[in-house]
């Protein structure tokens, strides 16, 4: 039996990691993916100066080949499900027992055309590799002693992120910021508790962001699009049950509500039952979930649920020696935030890589 995973997200990671199990029992693995694995949580500390791409990145090609998974460097464009069929970029026709997607998410409500102020580039939030294109071009000016003037639009956590690294590293360089955030509604990251998000306004004005209403932007030479995450356009065409942001309809079993061969986990999907936040900690968590069931359901036997926890740490990455680390209602901003999600992050990449 073939069982090909599409997307080299979290989750897909950690079944890698787990493919002695498969071939223990006669599944063969395959992942399909053109690209690396590029880390979400490590991408504003790119901007700041903190990580290089490397850092932030895995070779699919190499990991597969560690761990005995088949790797085709492709992209998926179409998918027969009556053949149980993957049409590929590459022109291969790649049939499928079972199928699961972990393709991430792309920025919501984004293209070239979207309003922007005359001249600015425009730049979407993901994938990574959009962004590391922006810093190249923004290190650029930094380097001929320029400070660009930035437009982040969004009000969630991402647009605070991405607006206070920028900022940092424009002062690193001894230039004089020139950020601002573009809101979308009344409020600058409404999902954090009330003080935090008093705690990083405070601190956002303090490092020279200007936060402004929609519709009052100025001149810019960069327009960075971080108004919110939806699911690829490939989810749409499966022609299963899907939400055009969400993604596809999963049980929390992570498989999908119409078709018992196709199982979606990550940004890309949505448990039906209890929607979640588009977080990588769903998907590092699953992980395990998604690796038991893709066996299961090969062998017959029942599937297990996903139980998320009901509280989880989160921390933001403003600069190198600041973070705000938020745990339910509790919330700290400062240096050590900071190195925690440092360690974390440095830990989970290393657990990663072969």
């Amino acid at each position: 039996m073939h069982i090909v995973l599409v997307g080299g997200g979290h989750a897909h990671l950690g079944v890698v990691h787990e493919a002695a199990r498969f071939h223990r029992v006669g599944l063969s693995l395959t992942l399909v993916d053109a690209g690396d694995f590029c880390y979400s949580g490590m991408a504003t500390g790119m901007l700041a100066g903190c990580y290089s791409m490397a850092d932030a990145s895995i070779d699919l090609a190499q990991l597969c080949a560690a761990f005995g998974v088949r790797h085709i460097a492709a992209q998926v464009l179409d998918v027969d499900r009556q053949q149980q069929t993957l049409i590929l970029s590459d022109g291969q026709a790649l049939g499928y027992d079972l199928v699961s997607f972990n393709v991430g998410s792309v920025a919501a409500h984004w293209s070239p055309e979207n309003s922007r102020p005359e001249g600015a580039a425009l730049w979407p939030v993901k994938p990574i590799t959009e962004l590391s294109r922006f810093i190249a071009v923004f290190e650029q000016s930094l380097t001929a002693g320029i400070s660009p003037s930035v437009t982040v639009v969004g009000d969630g956590v991402t647009a605070a992120e991405v607006a206070a690294n920028i900022a940092y590293r424009v002062t690193a360089a001894g230039l004089q910021p020139r950020v601002q955030i573009q809101m979308q509604g009344p409020t600058l990251a409404k999902q954090l508790p009330a003080g935090a998000q008093q705690a990083l306004k405070h601190y956002l004005l303090t490092q020279g962001v200007t936060l402004i209403n929609q519709g009052a932007v100025t001149a810019s030479d960069h327009m960075i699009w971080a108004a919110g995450l939806q699911a690829p356009p490939l989810m749409q065409r499966l022609g299963l049950v899907n939400h055009p942001v969400q993604g596809l309809a999963v049980h929390s079993t992570w498989q999908s509500l119409s078709d018992k061969r196709v199982f979606a986990i990550g940004d890309c999907a949505y448990i039906a039952s209890m929607p979640l936040a588009k977080l990588g900690v769903h998907g590092v968590r699953g992980a395990l979930v998604l690796t038991r069931n893709l066996l299961a359901a090969a062998q017959g036997l029942p599937l297990k649920a996903y139980r998320p926890r009901a509280f989880y740490l989160s921390i933001l990455h403003l600069s190198p020696s600041m973070g705000l680390a938020v745990f339910g209602r509790f919330w700290w901003l400062g240096r050590y935030s900071r190195y925690v999600k440092d360690w974390i992050d440095r830990r989970f990449m290393a657990a990663m890589r072969p």
